[in-house]
């Protein structure tokens, strides 16, 4: 369809070319919704761009390196709506391009993403072709190409927090996108770790078919790419769907696929969605470094570590932990005892039968390990505030040690000594059972 018949279509009553009229002619192979003008790796030829130029201002250098940007991906043309974000289209971008020989479309300000989206399936669906004529597989295939494109769009905005605002306009879009808003949702994130990345024919369809094919589990799923990680939207109705996604990975990705994923919380709001995608992010990567063995890290797990994390203060965290556990590292060190690692086994249940069974020692054993503990640390094992601070103190401990590496000083309080700080912060082995 030519750019000049696609402006003929009811939705754009009223819109205005500003710039470009002598490239009417491009043809619109897609249309795209972007609420921010800042990323365009995935834009394709012939693609007709609308937006609501958030963020946009009035520079000829930015309005140059935007339309710059563009024109090079050979778009059939750009359509900007003020009203929201901008009151009007900046002149520097209408010379900008007018320069770049790009059409410039001003849509009228009461259009909504919402109405955009539903009309363009509706046009889709029934403008027979420029040559006459029925409208065809490939036309109804255009159409669902486009609602593909469209969605993604949407998912997009709800991970990055756009486009929210309005509710009833997120409600249109969503209806004629088919995504059901009676659902909560959460956002999973997968990283591999050798820098290989699975493509659509070789991994993310049976991945995903295989994870989410039951939709009395998964009532909807959806999977981005972006950038260096694989992002999924999903819904799921498993009390553990972490459990769901460790089998998945462990049986069906290649074995040279070395890979780990965060999960954030889920949300029953759609503004939820972009934190829930934020903490998904944040998991994966404490996953990372923290060593986990597990390939699915949940963001509910590591919570205590990320507030640990965006302490301002880190020599305060360093304090803290040493206060808190280097009484104990000390006595293990002299002793030869495991009195650190019984205490983190411990914490982990508050079951002092399970306990003693996984570290192989008789109950009595163990009440005598807990009663040094107490004595060594100061700390109330029965006290609730007691074992939080202990816990805290485990998790400086664990997140400390993977931003330095062992034997290495992390500027730890006056009189710290690098072989210190290592004993402090050595992982738990062999050498630390009696």
């Amino acid at each position: 369809m030519k750019l000049s018949t696609m402006l003929t279509l009811p939705l754009f009553r009223g819109a205005q070319v500003v710039a470009g009229r002598d490239y009417l002619d491009n043809r619109v192979t897609w249309i795209n919704l972007m609420e921010i003008l800042d990323s365009f790796d995935q834009l394709q030829p012939g693609e007709f761009l609308i937006s609501t130029g958030y963020g946009l201002k009035d520079d000829a250098t930015a309005a140059q390196a935007i339309l710059s940007q563009l024109a090079s991906r050979r778009i059939a043309g750009l359509a900007l709506q003020p009203g929201y974000y901008i009151d009007e289209i900046p002149g520097t971008f209408v010379e900008a391009a007018e320069d770049k020989g790009l059409p410039l479309i001003r849509l009228p300000a009461k259009l909504t993403f919402g109405t955009i989206t539903k009309a363009l399936f509706d046009a889709m669906g029934a403008l027979p072709s420029e040559q006459g004529g029925e409208t065809t597989p490939l036309r109804r295939q255009s159409t669902h190409h486009l609602t593909e494109r469209l969605r993604d769009t949407f998912i997009d905005d709800l991970l990055e927090g756009r486009g929210v605002a309005s509710y009833s306009d997120t409600c249109i879009r969503a209806d004629s996108l088919g995504f059901r808003l009676d659902l909560t949702y959460q956002v999973g994130v997968i990283r591999f770790l050798s820098g290989r990345t699975l493509s659509p024919a070789d991994g993310e369809a049976p991945l995903l078919q295989a994870v989410t094919e039951d939709r009395a589990l998964f009532p909807a799923a959806y999977w981005r790419h972006r950038e260096r990680e694989h992002v999924l939207l999903f819904s799921t109705t498993a009390r553990n769907a972490k459990s769901l996604f460790v089998e998945a990975l462990r049986h069906l990705l290649p074995k040279d696929a070395a890979c780990l994923m965060g999960i954030g919380y889920p949300s029953a709001k759609l503004e939820g969605i972009s934190k829930s995608y934020e903490e998904a992010r944040i998991a994966a990567d404490l996953g990372r470094h923290l060593h986990c063995p597990a390939l699915v890290t949940a963001f509910r797990d590591v919570e205590a570590l990320h507030l640990l994390r965006a302490c301002r203060n880190g020599e305060e965290l360093q304090h803290f932990c040493e206060r808190v556990l280097a009484p104990l590292v000390d006595y293990d060190r002299k002793h030869r005892a495991p009195l650190r690692e019984t205490l983190q086994l411990y914490l982990q249940s508050l079951n002092k039968i399970r306990t003693s069974q996984e570290l192989f020692i008789h109950r009595q054993t163990l009440a005598f390990r807990l009663r040094k503990i107490e004595e060594i640390t100061g700390r109330n094992l029965e006290s609730a505030d007691d074992r939080l601070i202990l816990e805290l103190g485990l998790a400086a401990e664990s997140l400390l040690s993977s931003q330095t590496p062992p034997g290495e000083a992390w500027g730890g309080p006056p009189g710290a000594t690098p072989a210190r700080n290592a004993e402090l912060h050595r992982p738990l082995g062999a050498a630390d059972r009696p």
